[in-house]
């Protein structure tokens, strides 16, 4: 790897390098056809097929294993890598959902990312209707005409794996991971949107907790503050300590009162 490129070009070139020793890696499992002859108790010798059928892994992961072009904002195209809705179509829920086929995708980038056809690496104009720009009013680049399906300019290593024989190939075999998907983003919308709930910060929660203080704590450390006060002073009541002698009266009326009443019953005996 060459440690002088920066930016964009290093992140491509790493991405390249990733997908290069995962394809290595996870070669003995593309062909559907090869099996393995395994001995099993009670079968005997038996022929084993392997085949990758699900991909573990968080978003970032999973559409750095697809090749897919991630981020937010209207500049990319595709919101996911395993549908075809439009990003400005992202918030109209009659929308139609068409599944992202892997054939379609290896078409697309055989057809962009062939240096034979394209040494140069000047290819065709992207049409306006894509909506995506080019650096060059002349020609485009294998980059940005990858810009129109959200893909990155990389072959992915898995693309020609078999999964089961499923139309969505590598795309439909990463679903989304259900704490960033489910737990932290359709749930809470809906909470938030429909119920105006909001989570409740840590100090709050630390605040509703001990309800030590009636002061509202600005931040969770003066919180911490005011409680160990309150819990010393809790502490000192449960120890009295001997009051120091002064001149003056500290009594109060009630307590010189008594006082008085108690003179008075120790003379009239």
């Amino acid at each position: 790897m060459n440690n002088k490129l920066s930016g964009d070009d290093l992140s491509l070139c790493r991405l390249k390098l990733y997908h290069s020793v995962t394809g290595f890696l996870l070669s003995p499992f593309e062909d559907p056809n090869k099996s393995y002859d395994i001995w099993v108790h009670g079968l005997g010798m038996t022929k084993v097929y392997f085949q990758i059928g699900m991909i573990i892994g968080d978003t970032e992961e999973h559409n750095k294993i697809c090749g897919f072009r991630g981020g937010n904002g209207l500049y990319r195209r595709y919101v996911c890598r395993d549908c075809l809705v439009s990003t400005e179509d992202a918030d109209n829920p009659d929308i139609g959902c068409e599944r992202r086929k892997v054939s379609d995708v290896k078409m697309f980038l055989n057809k962009f990312l062939d240096k034979n056809a394209y040494p140069d690496g000047k290819l065709p104009c992207i049409p306006p209707e894509y909506c995506v720009s080019q650096s060059n009013g002349k020609y485009a680049t294998a980059n940005e005409w990858c810009r129109v399906i959200s893909h990155n300019p990389i072959m992915p290593a898995l693309i020609n794996h078999f999964f089961g024989g499923d139309l969505e190939g590598l795309f439909g075999a990463t679903p989304f991971e259900v704490l960033h998907q489910l737990l932290l983003g359709i749930f809470k919308y809906i909470l938030e949107s429909l119920y105006n709930y909001r989570t409740i910060p840590e100090e709050w929660t630390c605040f509703f907790k001990e309800r030590k203080s009636p002061d509202i704590p600005e931040n969770i450390s003066d919180h911490k503050r005011n409680t160990e006060t309150t819990d010393s002073a809790f502490l000192d009541q449960e120890q009295p300590k001997k009051r120091a002698m002064t001149k003056k009266d500290t009594r109060t009326s009630y307590q010189e009162y008594q006082a008085t009443v108690a003179k008075i019953k120790l003379i009239s005996t």
